[in-house]
C-alpha cells in the first residue's frame, strides 16, 4: 500500500519480536506431578514470537478510515504442539454526513491461546477467535443532547471442544441518549437486546445444554471531570440472560465499573478501578460466575522516551447456577501483580519488559496455582 508523502504519518508498518518465560504454563496446582499429568518433566516453557503489522489512520474530509492488523507467529521451546499463528485486526470507517450526524462501521477480530487456568485439556491446543461487526450512529440533536443507536454482530469460536464456554453467534440492537456538558462530562443511558445461538450444540436434556439464549441489558454510563487532575468514568447496569429451553441456566444481576483517574503531574497517572461482571460458564456445578475486581494501575512517564507502569489486581469469581446436586459451589480469588517498562530508543524503535506474578486460591482441589512470567519485546516502526 502506497501513501502520499504528506500522509506518511497515517501509514505505519510495524515488525516486532518477543521472548517470554512462563514458569507454570499449564497452571498446575502446587505439588502436582508434571510428568504424570503432562507427560513432560516440568510445566515451564519459553515462548518466541515474531509479528508484522500495518496501522492506518487516514482522514478524507469529514470521513476517517482506520486499519490496525497484526500477524503473529508463536513458537514454544518444548510444548511444540502449542505453536500457532494468529491474525488480529480492526478496520473502521468513522463516517460523518454532517457535523451533527455520524457514526462507525467496523469489524474486529482477536485470537488468543486459551490458557490452562480454566481450559484443562493439557494435551490439546485451543485457539479462541472472537469477531465483532459493529454499525452505530450518534445524532447530535441540540445543545448537549445526542441520540444513539446501533447493531452489533459477534461470533466466538474455539478450535477445540470447550463446552463451558461454547461457540456462539450473537446479534444485538442498542439504543440510548447521551448528554454532554461544556467541560466534556457526560451521562449516557442505553439499552440492548440480544439473541444468541450456540453452534453445533443440539438441545441436551442430560447435560442441560440449550442452543438459544436472549439477553437484556440496561445501563447508565457517566464521565465526570472533577478537576483538571482527576476524572471519574463508570457505568452501572443490569444484565439478564434467558435460555429458550432450560431455565436452570438463566442468570441475572447488576454489573458495573468505576474508574478514578488521577494525574497529579503531567508525568504521573494513577488509575483505580472497581468492576463487577457476569459471565456464562456452563458445567454441571455452575451456569455462570460473578467476577468482582479491584485494580490499581500507576504509570510514570520518567522522560519523553521512558516510562514505567505497574498493576495490582484482586479478582473474586463466585460460580453459581448448578444444574446437578453439588456439595459446594466453586469460589476463588485471583491476585495479579505486574510491573513493566517501555523505552522509545528512537522514533522507530521501541523496547519493553514485563514481569508478572499471579496466584489463584480456590475451594476446588487442583484449581489453585501460582504463576510467574517474564517477557521482553522489541518493535520497529516505519
Amino acid at each position: 500500500m502506497q501513501a502520499p508523502a504528506d500522509d506518511a504519518d497515517f501509514y505505519r508498518a510495524v515488525v516486532g519480536a518477543s521472548l517470554s518465560y512462563d514458569d507454570n504454563l499449564f497452571r498446575l496446582a502446587s505439588g502436582t506431578n508434571a510428568q504424570s499429568t503432562l507427560g513432560r518433566s516440568r510445566s515451564s516453557d519459553w515462548l518466541y514470537s515474531v509479528d508484522a503489522g500495518l496501522k492506518v489512520d487516514k482522514p478524507y474530509g469529514l470521513q476517517r478510515f482506520q486499519l490496525d492488523a497484526t500477524l503473529t507467529d508463536h513458537k514454544y521451546q518444548t510444548a511444540r504442539f502449542l505453536d500457532w499463528t494468529g491474525l488480529d485486526y480492526r478496520g473502521a470507517w468513522l463516517w460523518q454526513i454532517t457535523p451533527h450526524f455520524g457514526g462507525e462501521l467496523s469489524v474486529a477480530r482477536t485470537q488468543t491461546l486459551a490458557d490452562y487456568s480454566d481450559y484443562r485439556v493439557y494435551n490439546t491446543r485451543n485457539i479462541q477467535t472472537s469477531q465483532v461487526q459493529r454499525g452505530n450512529f450518534d445524532w447530535w440533536i441540540d445543545g448537549g443532547w445526542h441520540l444513539l443507536g446501533g447493531v452489533i454482530s459477534s461470533q466466538s469460536r474455539n478450535t477445540a471442544v470447550f463446552t463451558a464456554v461454547g461457540d456462539f453467534d450473537q446479534e444485538t440492537v442498542e439504543a440510548g441518549v447521551r448528554y454532554i456538558t461544556r467541560d466534556d462530562s457526560s451521562l449516557t443511558f442505553i439499552g440492548r437486546e440480544s439473541r444468541g445461538q450456540y453452534q453445533d450444540r443440539p438441545i441436551d436434556p442430560v447435560q442441560i445444554f440449550d442452543n438459544h439464549f436472549t439477553q437484556h441489558e440496561a445501563e447508565a454510563r457517566g464521565v465526570w471531570r472533577i478537576s483538571a487532575q482527576s476524572l471519574l468514568d463508570g457505568r452501572l447496569g443490569y444484565l439478564q440472560r434467558r435460555h429458550e429451553h432450560f431455565s436452570q441456566r438463566d442468570f441475572s444481576g447488576p454489573v458495573g465499573r468505576l474508574d478514578y483517574v488521577w494525574t497529579p503531574t503531567v508525568k504521573v497517572t494513577v488509575d483505580l478501578s472497581a468492576a463487577r461482571n457476569l459471565y456464562s460458564y456452563q458445567e454441571f456445578t455452575n451456569s455462570y460466575f460473578i467476577a468482582d475486581s479491584l485494580a490499581l494501575r500507576p504509570k510514570w512517564q520518567i522522560t519523553e522516551k521512558t516510562s514505567v507502569h505497574a498493576k495490582a489486581d484482586r479478582t473474586t469469581r463466585d460460580f453459581r447456577g448448578p444444574v446437578a446436586p453439588t456439595p459446594s459451589l466453586r469460589y476463588e480469588t485471583i491476585y495479579t501483580l505486574s510491573t513493566g517498562a517501555q523505552w522509545d530508543a528512537t522514533r522507530m524503535v521501541r523496547v519493553g519488559a514485563e514481569l508478572a506474578h499471579q496466584q489463584r486460591n480456590s475451594n476446588f482441589a487442583g484449581f489453585g496455582y501460582t504463576d510467574n512470567s517474564l517477557s521482553l519485546t522489541a518493535r520497529l516502526m516505519f
